[in-house]
This record gives structure tokens, sequence and C-alpha cells, in this order.
């Protein structure tokens, strides 16, 4: 008799942990607004150009900068814009995902310089 009620209380706590477990454990990884304004490029060859970003928001993703004798802030760059699209100056607004350090180690050649600030994936709206 008291089988009779324990089995529909277990298989409703079984069923709600696994529900909590589902919807909590399994996170998209952290993509976040950005708001910025492109300072420069950083050319890695004749094909390969990427964007300086200096971060209106949010705060603290980036590092410091010095470029052409002006000192910028929350300064990060991207390889994930198309080439030739945007020029200094323009604004940028997107969603955007870090690139861990491991994946962000581009080997450039000498001949241009490359500035020491994370690196960022952006989704552009």
């Amino acid at each position: 008799m008291k089988l009779k009620y324990i089995m529909p209380m277990l298989t409703t706590v079984v069923l709600l942990a696994a529900g909590i477990v589902l919807f909590t454990g399994c996170e998209k990884e952290k993509e976040d607004s950005l708001q910025g304004i492109i300072i420069g490029t950083e050319k890695c060859s004749e094909n390969i150009v990427g964007y300086l970003i200096s971060i209106l928001h949010p705060d603290h993703i980036g590092d410091s900068l010095c470029l052409n004798e002006l000192s910028y802030t929350n300064v990060v760059k991207t390889y994930s814009i198309p080439q030739n699209s945007r020029i200094v100056g323009d604004t940028i607004i997107g969603k955007f995902q870090m690139l861990p350090d491991s994946l962000s180690t581009r080997v450039c050649p000498t001949l241009y310089p490359v500035y020491d600030v994370p690196e960022i994936i952006i989704s552009l709206q």
C-alpha cells in the first residue's frame, strides 16, 4: 500500500530534478552586447586585416593602447568583421564573445605591428 504512494512521488522528484539540470546546467557560451568605435587596424598580411576597437560598453574587457600618439582605454581587436567593410571612426554595435588565449595566437610577419590587446569574435547588428 505504501509503495503505491511512494513511486509516483519518487517519479515526480526525479523528473523535477532532471528538468532543473537540463535548464540550468547547460548554458550557452556567454555572448554580450558591445558598442565601440574603430580606432585603427592591425594588418597581419595583405589579405588579413583586423580592427582595433575602443569599447564604450561594456567596461573592462579590453586593455589600454597608445596608437598614433593618442591614448585609448578598453581596446580589443577582431578579425571577424569582413575586411574593408569598415573605416576608422565607424561605430560598431553587435554581440561579442571573448576569444580564448589558446585560439588568439595569430602568427603575423614582423613587417606589421601587432597590438597586445584581447581578441574578440563579433557579430554585427
